[in-house]
């Protein structure tokens, strides 16, 4: 969005720059299997009414990864592990701030 409204100029298009973002860092993105489709659309699966938070949540499980939130609501979702940042600024975790990690 930032790309798009002018806010942001990688010098590239934005689908180029998030590649070699993903690239220099050395992350890899997972696919929404089926499975994880399936899980985050279960009524009792997540309180979360959000897709995309529910599709994380269920991410996160069938991968056996440990998510990064703010977010209250997933620290209720039976199964997932998670590190609830309590405190941080817009740029980066802040080494004052606290975490729960389970």
């Amino acid at each position: 969005m930032l790309v798009a409204k002018r806010r942001l100029d990688p010098g590239t298009d934005a689908q180029k720059f998030i590649q070699l973002m993903l690239t220099a860092r050395n992350i890899d993105v997972l696919p929404i299997t089926p499975e994880v489709a399936a899980r985050s659309t279960q009524l009792n699966f997540c309180p979360h009414g959000d897709p995309a938070d529910r599709i994380i949540a269920a991410s996160s499980i069938l991968h056996k990864s440990k998510l990064v939130t703010s977010d209250h609501k997933l620290t209720t979702v039976s199964g997932l592990l998670y590190c609830l940042v309590t405190h941080y600024s817009e740029t980066k975790i802040s080494s004052e701030g606290t975490s729960l990690c389970f």
